[in-house]
């Protein structure tokens, strides 16, 4: 449940985003005079640019913040386990 209602949430907001641009830039279109070949390129291109967008700012909350490791720090070297050997060829 930790992850999933965050999940849940950006996909909501990431749906809202989606589709408010598409009907800002239809009624942009529209204004604009467009034909209807040209609106339907311009929103598609519109829908894709948000959509790329949405995409890089769902990769950093997932990646950088839900999803990412919790520890607090690395553990080094020295606390390893004895017998431990980090190269397996050479044994040190």
């Amino acid at each position: 449940m930790r992850e999933t209602l965050p999940f849940w949430i950006v996909a909501a907001g990431t749906a809202t985003v989606l589709t408010a641009v598409t009907k800002f830039a239809n009624q942009h279109a529209i204004s604009m005079g467009l034909s209807q070949v040209q609106r339907v390129v311009f929103l598609d291109g519109c829908f894709f640019f948000a959509n790329f967008v949405t995409f890089l700012i769902r990769f950093v909350i997932f990646q950088h913040f839900l999803f990412s490791e919790r520890t607090s720090k690395p553990r080094s070297v020295e606390a390893q386990p004895p017998g431990f050997s980090i190269d397996p060829l050479t044994g040190k």
